[in-house]
């Protein structure tokens, strides 16, 4: 499955470290170092399309803040029904009547089962922005949809794998803090790039990447 090689891939670069530390670094710089994160990160799938091994250097600051933001308004578009049924909901809390209560239960249940159905669309919107950087591939919301249902067994795999990674690198991370506060952080950095695998494997087999091969991972880890 995805979900151990996306565990694995950031450590087959050699100075991984220092490059899983500069995201933790940026996990905590609201805004403009979440853009600057999701470029890098989308850099990271363009290597993986180009069979370039390994993690790709901190030396385009002013290109990835700009990409982030775009991977940010582009996923906005999908999680619209998602923000306003929370608000929703936010404002049903206030009231304790039991219409109200029931209507919080089923926004939930909508909330949930949208998550379903929108995890694999956004992820293929991700994918085929990494490969082109044409804004458009966000808006083509019905070409998005098709990348699910022509691979529909892939995409319950991609979302399974989406779950299961982020339930171990969860607890990975609280481990982490628990026992040290910088080892979490970094656990914390890692994840966030590790991530970005799984969307490049998705690219991958919904054709984003070209005739790249699924699973390629790069050579096996240099040594320092």
């Amino acid at each position: 499955m995805n979900f151990i090689d996306a565990l694995q891939y950031p450590m087959q670069d050699k100075g991984w470290l220092g490059k899983i530390a500069i995201a933790a670094v940026l996990l905590f710089i609201p805004i403009f170092g979440w853009f600057i994160i999701a470029g890098y990160e989308l850099r990271l799938v363009q290597r993986i399309y180009r069979r370039e091994p390994g993690l790709p250097e901190w030396d385009d600051w002013g290109g990835d803040l700009n990409r982030g933001f775009m991977v940010f308004l582009g996923t906005l578009i999908y999680l619209v029904p998602v923000l306003i049924l929370a608000c929703c909901n936010t404002i049903l809390a206030q009231s304790d009547n039991a219409g109200a209560v029931i209507l919080r239960c089923l926004f939930s249940l909508v909330i949930f089962g949208y998550s379903l159905i929108a995890t694999p669309v956004i992820y293929s919107g991700l994918a085929r922005y990494a490969a082109n950087e044409d804004f458009s591939v966000f808006t083509n919301i019905p070409g998005r949809i098709q990348d699910v249902t022509a691979n529909l067994s892939n995409a319950i795999m991609l979302y399974l794998d989406v779950l299961i990674f982020g339930f171990v690198t969860s607890f990975i991370i609280a481990i982490g803090i628990a026992l040290c506060c910088i080892p979490g952080f970094l656990a914390m950095g890692g994840a966030s790039i590790a991530g970005y695998y799984i969307v490049a494997q998705w690219g991958i087999q919904i054709g984003a990447a070209g005739n790249v091969a699924p699973q390629y991972m790069g050579p096996p880890p240099q040594r320092f």
